[in-house]
């Protein structure tokens, strides 16, 4: 299943935030870490929350290449 645009968007989102959070609260984790994890599940939850439109854009894309 391929990401979609909700999705990358939850995840820099979510990632940003969770980085300003631990650099304001400064842990003893590195802060990269914390929003690397919360970006990659942001990614996996608005792709199947907001699923891409089209199913057979891989295809019109190729044709054009052919």
């Amino acid at each position: 299943r391929r990401a979609s645009a909700g999705g990358a968007v939850l995840a820099m989102v979510s990632g940003i935030v969770t980085w300003i959070i631990f650099e304001t609260f400064q842990e003893s984790w590195p802060s990269q870490i914390p929003a690397t994890v919360v970006s990659l599940l942001g990614m996996v939850i608005g792709s199947f929350c907001w699923p891409s439109k089209g199913k057979n854009n891989d295809k019109d894309r190729t044709q054009s290449f052919e």
